[in-house]
């Protein structure tokens, strides 16, 4: 009788998480369904590239264009208000992304990149972008995965 009780604590307990995990889901595609201007935006940003790439432009043309429509659009702003809809981990990933800190080492490894560059290390280049881009989403890990752990 005691293992049939716990049982239903369990059951109770996993009806309960999946009604939060639908209660949230739910929340994120309404939520998801008012931002169309911004999947609008994507879509036609995604879509400036792909002309541009057919066309055979040159790549620093393509991204300066999508570059300033992403800015005069506010689209990477919008991007993080995306990624903050995903429920429990959304917020975490966009706070550590808006982290001083977070910016200020990947300044310095673009900083660093092109100091390299001039000197004519081309390959270690990208093997110290790699690390560092590996560095920043272990940050990312940490910090969500402090917050989510007790």
């Amino acid at each position: 009788m005691i293992k049939n009780k716990k049982n239903t604590k369990r059951q109770r307990f996993a009806i309960s998480i999946l009604r939060y995990i639908k209660f949230q889901l739910t929340i994120f595609f309404k939520n998801l369904w008012a931002l169309k201007k911004t999947i609008i935006i994507l879509i036609t940003l995604s879509a400036l590239i792909a002309l541009g790439v057919y066309l055979g432009l040159d790549a620093k043309i393509i991204v300066l264009v999508t570059g300033l429509f992403a800015i005069i659009t506010n689209a990477f702003f919008e991007v993080l208000a995306i990624i903050a809809l995903v429920p429990i981990l959304g917020p975490l990933i966009v706070k550590v992304l808006t982290l001083p800190i977070f910016w200020i080492i990947n300044g310095i490894g673009y900083l660093a990149s092109i100091v390299a560059i001039k000197k004519g290390h081309g390959m270690e280049v990208i093997t110290y972008r790699l690390l560092t881009i590996v560095f920043l989403i272990g940050i990312i890990f940490g910090y969500v995965l402090c917050k989510l752990l007790p």
